[in-house]
């Protein structure tokens, strides 16, 4: 498990004790969605991590990256088909920048007949360590800080 250890970034590193030590990890996926056609979906920004609401562009690109890195390295699942959420969960996602500025993104495409996606939408996932990812995090240094989410 070691060798996988070596393997991640510092970043990935910080995520998954993050996700291990956070009862609920939230994460997002921002979809735009058809009112013309309710089966045309599509994904804008995928694994999203708000800390803070002016988070740029950039830092939730990495941060997503780093996710999805990690979950094909089978140390964390992401999970977007929950039954049962806390909506407060959600509330630095959504109440962010960039979800304010893709929400008007989505609202000026309404304004063109062409644009078949002209509504945003949140969708509101989990990001869980496995047993593999467990394994991987006690074997981490543990002086690497972990942010408190």
């Amino acid at each position: 498990m070691s060798m996988i250890a070596e393997g991640l970034t510092h970043l990935e590193k910080e995520l998954l004790l993050a996700v291990r030590d956070c009862n609920r990890f939230p994460i997002g996926r921002f979809e735009l969605h058809s009112t013309k056609e309710s089966s045309l979906v599509s994904t804008a920004l995928d694994n999203v991590v708000i800390e803070r609401s002016d988070d740029s562009m950039e830092q939730v690109k990495t941060i997503g990256s780093a996710l999805a890195s990690l979950e094909e390295k089978g140390l964390v699942f992401l999970d977007y088909d929950l039954k049962i959420r806390v909506v407060s969960d959600y509330d630095a996602i959504a109440n962010s920048d960039l979800f304010a500025q893709f929400c008007q993104m989505a609202e000026d495409a309404q304004l063109h007949p062409e644009f078949l996606f002209d509504r945003a939408e949140l969708c509101k996932g989990l990001a869980k360590i496995t047993v593999k990812g467990e394994r991987v995090a006690k074997s981490l240094h543990p002086r690497i800080k972990v942010k408190q989410r």
